[in-house]
């Protein structure tokens, strides 16, 4: 996966996301992206041989999964910052 497939299947997905505040409410570099569930196939294909790798919590929630991007985009050689616009 690269900086551009992740923007692109944000993007084209709508995905929400947040980057994580520490508690003394400065950002950290760490997104935690919403993936809702008709988009997780596509999600997991875009993961690939990550899956295999590694194991990474999730949080499940009603209609979508907490994911921490910090792992995943280190594994890829993503940049958070090119991926995921400070809000």
């Amino acid at each position: 996966m690269t900086e551009l497939q992740l923007f692109k299947f944000v993007q084209n997905h709508q995905l929400e996301y947040n980057y994580i505040v520490s508690p003394e409410g400065e950002q950290q570099d760490n997104v935690v992206l919403f993936v809702d569930f008709l988009a997780l196939q596509d999600f997991t294909k875009l993961l690939g041989n990550y899956l295999q790798d590694y194991d990474q919590e999730i949080t499940l929630k009603e209609d979508y999964i907490a994911v921490d991007m910090r792992y995943i985009c280190d594994y890829f050689n993503i940049s958070l910052t090119e991926v995921f616009e400070r809000k």
